[in-house]
């Protein structure tokens, strides 16, 4: 669901989100009625679903886990889709990207592409618990106030990878330092 949901929200997707999501719940709840024909639905609903902000009926199991960490998740709910933003697709101007005028907006571009993702902000926590908080460049604190973008150590032009061990999260001004730097190098040679 959650996949389906990050692909699809830049187009006209609320109603098919808000479908999709009571076709679930009607199939869970009928499920629960068919399994539990002896309890009352009052007792089930209670057993079953939390209320998650004004939504009363999200289906959650009890605590989880995690497999290598002794951190535990108090409720594990079902995914809702009706609750994914939308996004709209914002049309890239008609400027050539080959243009070195152009540099700056086309890396604008492609940095706000991850900020948007689910799997990049997991990413940049993951990165910033690694690092504990601190920029590799500057070495003063990563904020939220301030952009932050993923620095691949190797780049994927030089059969760089996307392995956790490849990643640096950086300050946005320290990684167009770095930039500035590989490119005076490269016009230097």
């Amino acid at each position: 669901l959650r996949g389906w949901a990050e692909h699809y929200r830049t187009c006209a997707s609320t109603k098919a989100f808000n479908n999709i999501g009571k076709h679930v719940f009607s199939v869970i709840w009928r499920m629960l009625i068919k399994r539990f024909r002896n309890v009352p639905k009052r007792i089930i609903a209670k057993r079953f679903f939390c209320r998650v902000g004004n939504n009363r009926w999200v289906l959650y199991g009890p605590p989880l886990k995690l497999p290598g960490s002794k951190k535990e998740i108090d409720k594990v709910t079902l995914f809702q889709m009706g609750y994914v933003k939308k996004r709209r697709h914002i049309l890239c101007k008609p400027l050539n990207c080959y243009d070195p005028d152009n540099y700056y907006y086309f890396q604008e571009r492609v940095a706000r592409i991850p900020l948007v993702s689910w799997h990049a902000k997991k990413l940049q926590e993951k990165l910033y618990t690694m690092q504990k908080g601190i920029c590799p460049v500057c070495d003063s604190p990563l904020q939220d106030n301030f952009p932050l973008e993923i620095h691949h150590v190797i780049p994927k032009r030089a059969n760089g990878n996307d392995q956790i061990n490849n990643l640096k999260l950086l300050h946005q001004q320290c990684q167009a330092s770095i930039r500035y730097c590989a490119l005076k190098l490269l016009n230097s040679i």
